[in-house]
């Protein structure tokens, strides 16, 4: 239903606003490369999850996922144009 579904978004931000800091320290401490190749890994990953999901819970951990791996692309690629 469409409470389930705002639910997932949710997640999905939250995820992704919480792992913006960390990501981009990392991004810092050892550069951007590392997390360019990891991210579409881990959101890959993310992705297989949700589509393997058989219970909403498992649904939130996979959009927790993606989030957080769209947070890693998003701080390696700030990081490396400065």
């Amino acid at each position: 239903d469409t409470a389930q579904y705002m639910r997932l978004w949710s997640v999905y931000y939250l995820a992704m606003v919480l792992a913006e800091l960390p990501w981009g320290w990392v991004a810092d401490r050892i550069g951007p490369r590392p997390l360019l190749i990891a991210g579409p890994l881990v959101l890959a990953a993310g992705f297989a999850v949700l589509g393997h999901s058989q219970t909403f819970e498992m649904c939130l951990a996979a959009m927790a996922l993606t989030g957080a791996a769209h947070a890693m692309i998003s701080d390696a690629d700030s990081a490396l144009q400065n």
